[in-house]
């Protein structure tokens, strides 16, 4: 029987950077923007950063606390 073990292409990286399993330096902004631009995407971290705290803003928009 004949088995294809070819690896998928990468499709979404996902980061838990909540304090849990890493610690970072910089905002989760500057981090994506980063890892982005080494995959080739032009990713603006300011923008982001608005956008995650427009998320974070609505009902249920972010889970974890954000007064630590």
């Amino acid at each position: 029987m004949a088995t294809n073990n070819k690896p998928k292409a990468l499709r979404a990286i996902f980061f838990d950077a909540a304090r849990t399993l890493f610690y970072l330096k910089e905002t989760a902004a500057q981090h994506y923007a980063l890892v982005g631009n080494e995959v080739g995407l032009s990713l603006d971290a300011e923008k982001l950063d608005r956008a995650f705290l427009s998320a974070c803003q609505q009902p249920d928009g972010c889970e974890h606390d954000q007064t630590s």
